[in-house]
């Protein structure tokens, strides 16, 4: 053979390695599903279904989701030319409510389509309306009990409602205004009478910014101010209703609220309740 034909062929071969496979691809029917939800459901699950319509085989690498509350599944991980396939993806609710989004991320070894992006919708009903979701007391505030409104979703299959331990620096009491449906929950701080001052300890977010995302997960932006809650919205995130701006320690307490429904199904919802640190008046014994 001639020398120079064998290094043509040689070189045209190693071109064409180097070349995508432009024709590989895997389609998927959507990659975007809305998924209904009811009161009674904890989860949603959405089912993407594709094919390899490209002349080689495509194996799907790893299923990146989003965050810790979903899980992927797959049918199987290596598709021939021609084949069809599945990705799952099962979102928990745990405590959230609203609207969701919820994205995972497929990885393929094709170098023409090395990542699809997948993304589940849903609105969980909000059956447990608080309001508001943090209570807090001023510097120099009197310590006097503060209530948080609760209201239940209509025609629950109800049983009990429940409140968990407010920790050492406040004592809670749920009071029922009309079964099944409307409740008080009276938080007192535990350093009035004859205490001057609070057990204070250092707040570890001071500089942060705390709110909840599209997931209802709550998370600590970098940096305070009309700033940070300006970019907070802009992502898409709510703000916890704010704490009044204020530096030194404070005492920080998360109520835990849970309601059980027929069926072994509760949900939860959570309220955050502050003293700021300096010398509030304290609250005079009766």
């Amino acid at each position: 053979m001639n020398a120079r034909f064998f290094s043509g062929l040689v070189l045209g071969a190693a071109c064409l390695a180097l070349i995508p496979r432009a024709d590989a691809k895997l389609v998927f029917a959507n990659t975007t599903i809305i998924v209904p939800a009811q009161w009674s459901d904890t989860e949603a699950v959405a089912v993407y279904k594709f094919q390899n319509t490209g002349p080689e085989t495509v194996k799907i690498t790893e299923v990146q989701p989003g965050c810790g509350c979903t899980t992927p599944s797959l049918s199987k991980d290596v598709f021939a030319p021609g084949e069809s396939g599945e990705v799952s993806l099962q979102f928990a609710f745990g405590g959230r409510s609203g609207p969701a989004r919820e994205e995972a991320t497929v990885m393929t070894d094709l170098p023409s389509q090395p990542t699809i992006e997948l993304m589940l919708q849903t609105t969980i009903p909000r059956v447990l309306d608080v309001t508001p979701l943090v209570l807090y007391w001023k510097q120099g505030e009197a310590l006097a009990p503060k209530t948080a409104e609760i209201d239940l979703a209509p025609d629950l299959p109800f049983q009990k409602l429940e409140v968990g331990d407010a920790g050492p620096s406040f004592q809670v009491a749920l009071k029922e205004v009309q079964h099944a449906a409307h409740y008080e929950l009276v938080v007192t701080p535990v350093l009035g009478g004859n205490v001057t001052t609070p057990s204070t300890v250092a707040d570890p977010h001071q500089n942060q910014t705390e709110y909840r995302d599209a997931a209802g997960n709550v998370k600590y932006f970098e940096g305070v101010g009309p700033s940070a809650r300006a970019q907070i919205r802009a992502l898409g995130g709510t703000l916890i209703p704010p704490a009044p701006d204020t530096a030194g320690p404070v005492t920080r307490e998360q109520i835990t609220l849970t309601l059980h429904l027929d069926g072994d199904k509760t949900r939860t919802s959570n309220i955050f309740a502050f003293i700021f640190s300096s010398l509030p008046a304290p609250v005079k014994a009766n």
